[in-house]
């Protein structure tokens, strides 16, 4: 009998399921018929579209540029290059300089021989070995130092005006007799505003075989110049003018017996010339 109940309840499910479904199909028809299709119309407006155009804003940025001053400090840096500093060849001959003017009063340049107590010596040069000092005051002296030794010579105004004379001389702190050759004794002098120059070997000293003697001599005392230099204007001593005297007569001599030469060469000439004529004739 459960069996027959089981069979029973499918069985009204299945008839409710089915009526359900049939139901729901008439309804679907019945809304399909009745429904009105209605045609709608729609109206398109077309509205203009209304372009705005924003006018471009232009924008001037004005950049101020302000220059930046920099301050420049330049330092310059001198840089003097000393000249390089000459010095001066030494002089050959003694300079006697008055300290307090600066004023050279005696140039004296010579080659002096010396034979004392047969001790023969040769004072050097002034840039060889030899030194000189002296005062530029009244009696004027310089004193020349070498090898041990010392030669000093004084001068002195003579009676006459801007010219003077060796009056001294002295060897190693010893006085002598200066010698009376024409050298000192018959000269004009020494003048002021001249070089005395001798270039003859003449004695300052003569005593035996004791001698002091000087060649090849140039000479300036009571000078008032600054200069190292010798004076142009010269004055000669005896021996040299005697020389230039000398040799004047020579020169006058060969000239005339050169010109007595020429003629006899050509009287000479022309006598040849005449015998010639005379034998063609």
């Amino acid at each position: 009998m459960a069996a027959n109940m089981k069979h029973l309840c499918l069985l009204v499910i299945v008839l409710v399921a089915s009526a359900v479904s049939e139901v729901t199909e008439e309804k679907r028809n019945t809304t399909t018929t009745s429904k009105t299709t209605t045609t709608t119309t729609t109206s398109t407006t077309t509205t203009p579209a209304t372009t705005t155009t924003t006018a471009p804003t232009t924008t001037t940025t004005t950049t101020t540029t302000t220059p930046v001053t920099t301050k420049t400090t330049t330092t310059t840096t001198t840089t003097t290059t000393a000249k390089p500093t000459t010095t001066p060849a030494p002089l050959d001959y003694w300079v006697v300089k008055d300290p307090k003017t600066g004023v050279k009063c005696i140039l004296m340049q010579a080659k002096i021989d010396i034979t004392y107590n047969n001790v023969n010596m040769t004072v050097p040069a002034a840039n060889n070995g030899s030194k000189a000092f002296g005062s530029c005051g009244l009696p004027q002296w310089i004193m020349i130092t070498f090898s041990g030794s010392n030669l000093m010579l004084i001068f002195n105004d003579t009676t006459e005006p801007g010219k003077h004379r060796l009056i001294g001389l002295s060897l190693n702190g010893t006085s002598l007799n200066i010698s009376t050759t024409k050298f000192w004794a018959n000269d004009k002098g020494l003048l002021s505003d001249k070089m005395y120059k001798c270039d003859a070997k003449q004695d300052l000293y003569k005593d035996g075989n004791n001698t002091i003697a000087v060649s090849g001599m140039k000479l300036e005392v009571f000078r008032n110049s600054n200069s190292t230099t010798f004076n142009s204007n010269i004055e000669s001593c005896l021996p040299d003018s005697s020389k230039v005297n000398n040799l004047v007569p020579i020169i006058v001599g060969a000239c005339l017996g050169g010109l007595i030469l020429i003629v006899l060469i050509a009287y000479l000439i022309g006598r040849k010339r005449s015998r010639h004529g005379y034998e063609q004739v």
